[in-house]
């Protein structure tokens, strides 16, 4: 008999997947998914509710920064005073009265995406507000973002962010690239009467071909426009964390906004210079997946 042990420095046979925690990472053979989360697992996040600050949350990616050591887990930061309720598999911001309460993840993927082409994706299953709570203003309310200075890019080295706002009436999910200081490749998204409320992925990518984003939820697939990568970011953005919630970028006081009405289930980002991956394939995939725990329950 023998035996073949596989490690996380251990190259799986071509088309031959890894044996990781999660199936996302199965085809991942160049470790470009460098954060990963799951809230409804309890090996991520033990469950406590409310939240506390400083909660760790494992990072499932299994990347290793070198041979020596994992890269760090998250941890949620939550300013004192504010209740993050934990319950059906994901944390609710809509009691959220004041910035400074998120899920902060490893600065190793703003590094990988920095040293591999500034190619990425980056995605979130999460709950989306309804029409009526929807930020009203003209200004992003950002879903994820890798600063907390309130003028995000124009002052900050950004990666990318996406969020909520309202222009010309139209509700809208705007994505942004930075380029450089107060200089970004916007993408836009027109959500679908259909779409509020939902259990939704969204994403945003750039690689050697296009950046765009989309939206699915059980109802179908809203997608921007394709536009061409455009060209690098000149702000070293390498050091940066990735963060998800209600962290300082808006438009509106978070008090008197109804924008912060959602819930955080899942999410994950890939350096796609690394990876080599297709990210629709990718998202496709992990959409049958997680959709299909949604529908069982894991999450709501």
């Amino acid at each position: 008999m023998t035996l073949v042990q596989q490690t996380q420095f251990t190259a799986a046979g071509q088309g031959k997947p890894l044996l990781t925690r999660d199936p996302l990472l199965r085809d991942d053979y160049n470790r470009g998914v460098k954060w990963l989360f799951d809230l409804a697992r309890p090996l991520c996040y033990g469950g406590a509710s409310p939240v506390v600050n400083g909660a760790p949350v494992k990072n499932l990616a299994e990347a290793f920064t070198d041979a020596s050591g994992a890269i760090p887990n998250g941890q949620f930061i939550v300013t004192a005073g504010q209740t993050l309720p934990f319950a059906d598999g994901g944390v609710d911001f809509s009691g959220i009265t004041a910035n400074g309460v998120y899920l902060e993840g490893p600065s190793a993927a703003a590094a990988a995406i920095w040293a591999n082409s500034q190619y990425y994706l980056g995605c979130l299953y999460v709950v989306l507000p309804s029409s009526a709570d929807w930020e009203t203003s003209s200004g992003i309310r950002a879903f994820i973002s890798w600063t907390t200075n309130v003028n995000g890019y124009a002052l900050a080295p950004d990666v990318f962010n996406f969020g909520q706002l309202t222009t010309g009436g139209q509700k809208m999910l705007f994505m942004y690239r930075q380029k450089a200081l107060n200089s970004v490749d916007g993408k836009q998204i027109a959500v679908p009467a259909t779409e509020f409320s939902q259990f939704a992925q969204i994403a945003t990518w750039r690689n050697a071909t296009e950046q765009r984003s989309r939206i699915r939820t059980a109802n179908g697939m809203t997608w921007s426009t394709s536009t061409s990568p455009g060209t690098d970011n000149t702000v070293d953005f390498s050091t940066t964390k990735p963060l998800v919630g209600i962290h300082g970028i808006g438009s509106s006081t978070v008090s008197t906004t109804n924008a912060k009405k959602w819930k955080l289930h899942r999410g994950f980002v890939e350096a796609l210079g690394l990876s080599g991956r297709d990210p629709v394939a990718v998202l496709d995939a992990d959409w049958e997946r997680t959709k299909a725990k949604y529908d069982a329950g894991f999450y709501s």
